[in-house]
């Protein structure tokens, strides 16, 4: 009786052994699992600030593009101020080649009054 005793005793230790081994790679299992999961978080950190940094940059891009609507909004408004005062520059132009134009008609006038006072007077030189 004690030999099966004995030998029953060896089947349960060697069960035992088995359970042992499998705890533990259980465990190990479960020491990698946690490692996993440390891993993970550290992504989703990761992640997070980035997203964070995403938004800031955006909101970066956004100020940048209302400046910027902001200025093409003013440059705008400074070209239509230029076409007015090329239409102004435009119709002044026109003035003043119309005044040119007269100018040099009272001119010709001048010049023919000119040498006819010259004739008159020549012709009084001549007569006294």
């Amino acid at each position: 009786m004690d030999k099966e005793i004995l030998e029953l005793l060896k089947a349960m230790q060697s069960d035992m052994q088995g359970v042992k081994t499998e705890l533990q790679e259980m465990k190990s299992e479960i020491q990698e699992m946690k490692l996993d999961i440390q891993e993970t978080k550290s992504e989703i950190q990761e992640m997070k600030l980035d997203i964070q940094e995403m938004k800031v940059t955006q909101q970066n891009h956004t100020k940048m593009l209302g400046s910027i609507t902001d200025e093409v909004v003013r440059l705008r408004e400074d070209v239509t101020i230029l076409k007015e005062d090329a239409l102004v520059l435009k119709r002044d132009t026109a003035i003043i080649k119309g005044d040119i134009k007269e100018l040099k008609t009272d001119l010709s006038l001048v010049k023919v009054v000119t040498i006819k006072h010259s004739y008159e007077i020549e012709d009084l030189k001549a007569i006294r």
